[in-house]
């Protein structure tokens, strides 16, 4: 129990300390809280706050209003116990406020003496209760109530969402080790059932709680079976894995089919994976734990099942770096996942807007979207240069008679009104992060750091040359590729 207190701490620290969160709105809503919760919630949010200054990085300074704030919370709370993790959260703060080198601030300084103040108060009252039948904190019956409401005291709805997912998983984790055989039965029976309706009708919300669910119940990859010893032979025995011992239901392997078909469904109705991407890392340790110790993760017992799913975790992890707009909040999200995404480019170009090649099909495609409002729907037309092929074409004058057809299709919908004339395109360059700003005329060098997950901005510069040494440099630094990574076309004859 301790560990995972101070393992949900420490989360709620980070999550806290993180640039885009908005610290004087969170500490303004402990403050709101503070002024009319119960004693059970006082401990309960007393210890996320005592987090941010135990847990804080190395060097932070804390602030004045934090010392306030639980200072706060330390008056209000009468004699009961303290729960464990609170204690020990409270310890570990004291312990590092001792190390740090006093600011020459006169109101800092103040601040941290009301603290220490309150918590002495707070440790005679504790003392004098200890003999008394008063209340008892006692640490599982407010376990339930952090799963509920801890999220929600994080002070901003990213920080609040991310801290959520994390513990959503945790509590189903719990829950499943301590039920039976009969109890586990009925918990996969009602995730098969929710994970059987339509796919249409089948929210993401809904889809996500069946993750979770599955991956809570989903045990590590295990070696196969294989027979005992002389002893175990002489009695006819073999070892069987845990789960096969069940004698009317294998568990483990509806619960991997039940995983592996709800990955399937939020990969074709294109769920943002980012709301699952806890779920992904929590099943990809397990296997690269496994592939670590044993071997390939084919070689485990279902090999063959635990390789599908390795697959399809990898695939959407894939997806988290670079969300669809359809799932980003505000211009200033869309440019955050913008940056994250690992961006290819595509041997053949149009150099025209609307027209793509697309791979697979050996065409070029024109699209364009129409409608009205926030409803918009795609139509698009597709040109394949098989056409030209079969007209005894050689590949590359096939493309070229399939692109001019593309743009005379193009300049068709320009006179009929449905698409506007095309704008030239600004200078562009193959290196990783280096753009070309319209409005200051400069080359700026951007790059995303994957560790820190923010984006570096590396300066601007006059010459495009300048700018792709820079960059360049950086993605050195950062283990990334400094030119983008070419899809090549796929040539369905050699050219003669």
């Amino acid at each position: 129990m301790a560990s995972a207190d101070s393992c949900r701490l420490h989360i709620h620290a980070r999550l806290y300390h993180r640039r885009k969160t908005d610290k004087p709105a969170a500490i303004s809503t402990y403050w709101e809280k503070a002024g009319y919760c119960d004693q059970s919630d006082l401990r309960r949010l007393a210890a996320p706050v005592a987090s941010w200054i135990a847990y804080g990085p190395h060097g932070r300074i804390p602030r004045v209003e934090e010392f306030q704030l639980l200072t706060k919370f330390l008056d209000k709370m009468d004699g009961g116990l303290l729960p464990s993790r609170l204690r020990a959260v409270l310890s570990e703060m004291f312990t590092v406020l001792e190390s740090f080198a006093r600011p020459d601030n006169e109101a800092w300084n103040k601040a941290e003496k009301q603290l220490e103040k309150s918590y002495r108060k707070l440790h005679r009252r504790c003392m004098e209760s200890e003999t008394d039948a008063g209340v008892v904190a006692m640490d599982d019956d407010i376990v339930d109530a952090e799963l509920r409401a801890e999220a929600d005291d994080s002070g901003t709805p990213c920080t609040s969402d991310q801290f959520d997912q994390h513990l959503t998983l945790f509590r189903k984790m719990n829950e499943w080790g301590f039920l039976d055989n009969a109890q586990k039965l009925e918990r996969l029976q009602q995730a098969e059932e929710a994970s059987r309706c339509s796919r249409r009708s089948l929210s993401q919300a809904e889809l996500a709680d069946v993750l979770n669910t599955a991956a809570a119940c989903l045990a590590a990859p295990r070696r196969p079976a294989k027979l005992h010893d002389a002893h175990a032979k002489d009695l006819g025995e073999v070892s069987t894995a845990p789960e096969s011992q069940d004698p009317t239901v294998d568990l483990q392997k509806r619960v991997r089919s039940l995983f592996l078909h709800a990955l399937r469904i939020w990969q074709t109705n294109h769920f943002d994976c980012q709301a699952i991407e806890h779920v992904l890392d929590c099943v990809q340790q397990k296997i690269n734990k496994f592939e670590s110790k044993v071997g390939e993760i084919q070689g485990a017992a279902a090999g063959k099942a635990w390789l599908k799913i390795k697959q399809m975790v990898d695939e959407l992890l894939l997806r988290v770096e670079a969300p669809s707009n359809l799932h980003a909040n505000g211009a200033r999200n869309s440019r955050t996942k913008a940056a994250q995404k690992a961006k290819t480019r595509l041997e053949r170009q149009s150099g025209i807007q609307n027209i793509t090649w697309v791979v697979k099909d050996a065409s070029w495609k024109c699209q364009r979207s129409y409608g009205k409002g926030a409803i918009r729907r795609q139509k698009a037309r597709f040109f394949p240069i098989s056409k030209f092929l079969g007209q005894g074409l050689g590949e590359e004058a096939a493309v070229e008679a399939a692109l001019q057809e593309a743009k005379a299709y193009r300049e068709e919908l320009v006179r009929q009104g449905k698409l506007k004339p095309p704008k030239p395109r600004p200078p562009r360059s193959t290196v990783r992060g280096v753009s070309f700003h319209k409005g200051h005329q400069k080359w700026q060098v951007r790059l995303y750091h994957a560790v820190e997950k923010k984006t570096v901005c590396c300066g601007s510069f006059d010459g495009k040359e300048e700018a792709e040494v820079k960059a360049r440099k950086m993605a050195a630094q950062l283990g990334v590729r400094p030119e983008y990574e070419v899809t090549p076309a796929k040539r369905s004859r050699a050219e003669v």
